[in-house]
């Protein structure tokens, strides 16, 4: 190992928490700083019921919700600003990506100067160590069967993290639970990185990340931890299922620089099933190169894995091939364009129904000038399930957080605007990029609170913009609220409003949400440059040929393949949606037939596949 390489390994522990001795914790913020709720309390529309546990970024407690219905709540009071956007991220991530093998999630809430909490559905069970081997002592092997049935689960559960673009980077016992009927489930995705995100994040990350006992060699050396760094993780799991002993026990210091600089011990258990012990060995390689991904683990573990998609590795970006849309891509590059030419703001509205690639659309739009013009990027999502102060601008202050983060402490300077006090006020996230000033802690009404931080965030994108050219990125605003309309319709007014290019994306049913209505009422009022892109279907041949690249690999005849493409572009009526719904009902036995498949029975498939 390179010396600066462990001189990097020591300056993250004394930077981390001083505190550890190398066991399950968490190298993330101080669980001290967090006061415990009272049983009793009111969050919101919870009342807390009892403590289930707690962690590195908050306490969670079993509560009572609307109707009487009980969930576990994961709160954090105060923390400083990374953990704020981490404890966001954890939630947003996972929003949208389910599956039984993962912790189903609630709604995300933050009451401004009182508390911030997700809620998730309550798992009752015990850990995956304590499933499989009981009390099992150490010379003894576990019960085998049950370590079968946990290990193909959490395999399914990881790789499907994996092929919705999300790491979860701190796998551990402790993080997977089983029920009593076997069901195992994943928890804590309070480290949870999103491949997609995370491009615009360097530097979001300058400390130890993970639990050491469990934490990937790359991820030990502050390295990117990809996929691979989850897949370790399991094979320690494996690897202590089995001796009842981790691979690697000592001192914190010792136990990080060992999995820098030595293989694994060997397993020496005659008994043990050799095909595990082998599985176990290749997943705690040091090169992450060499470690087997989820399709070849289930395979090894006699499973027969899902054909409908490509290997783990290419679906690490969470999407599916992008075709077609050329008058639409033409439209939003010739937008950009006049924003680098007239130095004005340019706003464009993509709209169209759901499931036709509204998202994919901008996301292939915003790679393109990234790499072509060095753009900086600020994208968010609005949620349905988020109960957040101006949700449909929230997230992108989130991402403009991470870029502020990244740039040297110099331009962060040059950056800050005249009133950062009430910007932070009204958006925490930013307390650790600019301390906030007196005038945020009294003084000023929150009227004049909020329009002096409306201004000092428009003079933040200025800046930002004066500098490399610079996309604003809302997603779903149709689940925004009335506020963030205004925010954004502010950002964008004229005189001299900041040269960017803001790209608000949202269903066609205007009449259904008042915050579409505030927003478009604003714009059509206004003199400010709009653009307008309406996202409809896909034409035949186009869908076709989405549908062919979506079954590559699937190891039929091409004229096979041909015909069934022909068959999924015509049932899917255009919907890019659709057509990854019939390829995926191919591969999991929900197969269609060979066309005339109707949107109802389109609704069916997608249905039956939740």
């Amino acid at each position: 190992m390179e010396p600066e390489d462990t001189l990097n390994i020591t300056r993250s522990l004394l930077n981390s928490m001083s505190s550890l001795s190398g066991g399950d914790e968490t190298l993330v913020g101080d669980p001290s700083s967090y006061e415990a709720l009272e049983c009793g309390m009111r969050l919101g529309e919870y009342v807390i019921e009892r403590p289930l546990g707690s962690g590195g970024m908050g306490q969670v407690f079993e509560a009572r919700g609307p109707g009487g219905k009980r969930v576990a709540l994961k709160y954090l009071e105060r923390a400083d600003a990374r953990l704020f956007y981490r404890f966001k991220q954890e939630f947003r991530v996972l929003a949208y990506v389910t599956h039984e093998n993962l912790v189903q999630l609630g709604e995300l809430v933050v009451l401004p100067d009182e508390a911030t909490f997700f809620t998730m559905e309550i798992v009752k069970g015990v850990s995956f160590d304590e499933y499989v081997r009981g009390r099992t002592p150490v010379d003894r092997l576990p019960n085998l069967a049950r370590l079968r049935r946990a290990l193909r689960q959490l395999v399914v559960g990881v790789r499907h993290l994996h092929r919705n673009g999300c790491i979860h980077r701190d796998l551990k016992p402790s993080n997977v639970m089983v029920t009593p009927d076997g069901r195992v489930v994943i928890l804590d995705f309070g480290l949870i990185q999103d491949s997609a995100a995370e491009a615009d994040a360097a530097g979001l990350d300058d400390q130890l990340m993970g639990t050491p006992a469990y934490m990937s060699p790359e991820q030990a050396g502050m390295e990117k931890a990809g996929p691979a760094a989850d897949w370790y993780a399991v094979g320690v799991m494996l690897f202590e299922c089995l001796s009842g002993r981790r691979p690697f026990r000592g001192s914190l210091t010792h136990v990080l620089l060992a999995k820098r600089e030595q293989d694994p011990p060997t397993l020496d258990l005659p008994d043990a099933p050799p095909e595990l012990v082998d599985l176990c060995r290749r997943l705690l390689a040091r090169d992450p190169r060499q470690r087997p991904d989820g399709r070849e683990i289930l395979e090894l573990l006699g499973e027969v894995a899902d054909e409908s998609e490509s290997a783990d590795s290419s679906m690490i970006s969470g999407r599916s091939p992008f075709v077609g849309r050329e008058r639409e891509l033409a439209t939003l590059e010739q937008a950009f364009d006049e924003v680098q030419r007239s130095e004005a703001a340019v706003t464009v509205h993509v709209r169209g129904p759901s499931g036709f690639g509204k998202s994919a659309l901008v996301r292939e739009f915003l790679d393109e000038v990234r790499e072509r013009h060095a753009c900086v990027l600020l994208r968010g999502r609005c949620l349905e399930r988020e109960s957040v102060p101006y949700k449909g601008v929230d997230a992108i202050v989130d991402s403009l957080s991470v870029h502020l983060r990244s740039v040297s402490e110099f331009e962060r300077a040059e950056l800050r605007p005249d009133s950062a006090g009430p910007l932070v006020r009204l958006f925490p996230v930013l307390g650790e990029i600019w301390a906030a000033d007196g005038a945020a802690r009294g003084g000023l009404d929150p009227n004049e609170i909020r329009q002096r931080a409306f201004v000092a965030l428009r003079e933040v994108l200025g800046k930002i913009s004066a500098r490399r050219p610079l996309a604003v990125f809302v997603d779903d605003f149709h689940w925004g609220d009335i506020d963030s309309a205004r925010l954004l319709t502010e950002l964008v007014r004229p005189p001299d409003p900041p040269p960017l290019i803001l790209i608000i994306a949202f269903r066609d049913q205007v009449d259904e949400f008042e915050a579409l209505q505030t927003l478009l009422t604003a714009d059509a009022l206004s003199d400010r440059v709009i653009r307008e892109v309406s996202v409809g279907p896909l034409a035949e041949h186009e869908a076709r040929k989405l549908a062919l690249e979506l079954l590559a690999g699937d190891g039929k005849d091409p004229v096979a393949l041909a015909s069934q493409a022909d068959a999924y572009a015509r049932g899917a009526a255009g919907s890019p949606f659709f057509v990854g719904q019939l390829v995926r009902g191919h591969g999991s036995g929900d197969d269609t037939g060979t066309g005339g498949t109707s949107l109802a029975e389109l609704d069916k498939i997608v249905a039956r596949r939740i």
